[in-house]
């Protein structure tokens, strides 16, 4: 057996869940950043975003795509754009989405938006925006299901897509999809049967015998197909229900031909990724039992985008608008103290969408981060708490201080190799934000840079 010779580097592998905690106490997650730069780093960092910056207008949709045509050189013919916001709930980051939606589609001929949602209650939103009659406040709250008060801004976004849609130019009707798993609210998947029950009821349209037998195996236990219940059944009630869940999807597959011929394309394939989506719940409930559900639930959204891609078909292009943490495509690092003035590094075993993403298509996918410098967030019960302006010694400072807008973008492809700035974003730690860690040139391809946030507004 070959040893590596001493000394060796000792590294040390954890693991950590991630559950939307700051979705359930609405107070942001934050990180460390260096205590001190390599020397030179920080003018560096000015310097070279006082010279790549691009100045942008405004994030506030409807006001034109002039400032935004750079974005067609960095994005290119890729199919997909992921968009990571730095913190949920914040109209700043929700108003950029809907314009860069805007352009994407009028602009890039992009043809769909897939969300950090739940999957089963995206369907509303999809089916307002193609006109249908849905309640329109519904239709608003499934844009971010894991709250169930809608915003302005996810009014605005499925407005905008209805109209677009009935516009009698408009050759190609966009799509509103639901990345996420079903069901999630305030931090758990407590209402995941939503998915199950969808299935079901589609099967009993169409195939009624099974849709009965399912009913037989899966009712006395849907009440526990949660993030809480699911601890209290018995490992023969959780192989139950993973049984049948199995042979749920194993009869949409085989019986595909059948099921679209008496009923609709639309209608199968939305029942089918119901059955889908509800059989990677049950694999997140199991994996939060014994690994941890984190991961396997940002497996399960990456599958969901190959989903809506092939739903979308060869001419389809589709941004992705889900948390910075979820998008980005690198593995976050960290240091762990062994013993006193001794530390190791740490590879935090967490797989992102963008990681799953970054391996399944690569290069067809652009990723876009987003930070902020200060501002302020909304509290449970209408409070809003001030979020004071980033440590002197951050990139995000020194981005600031380099462009001195509010608002710019940043081709980070152009980021130095080699020098100060490289070796400080090697450390892993430049940067001061909420909802990421790490050097953001390997997490991202390019950044939008906010000088101020402000909590999203709730719809009147």
């Amino acid at each position: 057996m070959n040893r590596e010779p001493r000394p060796f580097r000792f590294r040390v592998i954890i693991t950590i869940g991630w559950v939307c905690l700051e979705i359930v106490s609405g107070r942001p997650q934050t990180n460390s950043i260096s205590k001190k730069e390599p020397p030179g780093a920080m003018a560096e960092a000015v310097s070279w975003a006082a010279t790549h910056a691009v100045p942008l207008a405004t994030y506030e949709p409807e006001n034109g795509f002039a400032d935004l045509h750079p974005l067609k050189k960095i994005i290119g013919n890729r199919p997909v754009v992921a968009y990571g916001e730095g913190m949920h709930n914040t109209h700043e980051y929700l108003a950029f989405r809907n314009r860069l939606f805007e352009f994407l589609v009028e602009q890039m001929g992009f043809t769909a938006i897939a969300v950090e949602t739940g999957y089963s209650e995206s369907v509303a939103a999809d089916d307002y925006v193609l006109g249908r009659d849905v309640d329109r406040r519904k239709a608003a709250t499934a844009v971010f299901s894991w709250v169930r008060t809608p915003s302005e801004e996810s009014a605005q976004l499925i407005d905008w897509m209805r109209a677009y849609n009935a516009r009698p130019s408009t050759k190609r009707r966009v799509r509103f999809y639901g990345l996420d798993l079903t069901g999630g609210r305030n931090g758990t998947f407590s209402e995941a049967r939503i998915a199950v029950d969808a299935a079901l009821q589609y099967l009993m349209t169409t195939d009624r015998e099974l849709g009965q037998q399912l009913h037989l195996v899966l009712d006395p236990l849907l009440d526990s197909f949660n993030t809480t219940g699911y601890t209290a059944l018995s490992q023969e009630q959780r192989n139950t229900v993973t049984g049948a869940l199995a042979d749920m999807v194993g009869a949409f597959e085989r019986d595909h031909i059948w099921y679209v011929r008496i009923s609709s394309s639309m209608e199968y394939h939305r029942a089918y990724q119901h059955a889908v989506v509800a059989r990677q719940l049950d694999m997140n409930f199991r994996a939060q039992t014994r690994w941890t559900a984190q991961p396997q639930r940002d497996a399960s959204m990456a599958r969901n985008l190959m989903w809506i891609l092939q739903r979308e078909g060869p001419d389809g292009r589709v941004l992705v608008f889900a948390a910075n943490n979820h998008v980005r495509k690198s593995t976050r690092l960290g240091l762990v103290e062994l013993s006193k003035g001794n530390t190791a590094q740490v590879i935090v075993r967490e797989s992102d969408l963008g990681q799953y993403l970054d391996d399944l298509i690569g290069k067809r996918m652009i990723v876009i981060g987003s930070f902020f410098n200060q501002g302020a967030v909304g509290e449970k019960g209408g409070e809003t708490r001030q979020i004071p302006p980033s440590p002197p010694l951050s990139l995000n400072t020194a981005f600031m201080d380099g462009v001195r807008k509010p608002l710019f973008l940043l081709d980070l492809s152009r980021l130095p190799r080699e020098g100060p700035l490289a070796d400080w974003l090697a450390t892993g730690k430049p940067v001061w934000n909420y909802r990421f860690e790490g050097n953001p040139a390997r997490s991202f391809d390019a950044l939008v840079v906010f000088d101020a946030i402000s909590p999203l507004r709730p719809l009147k």
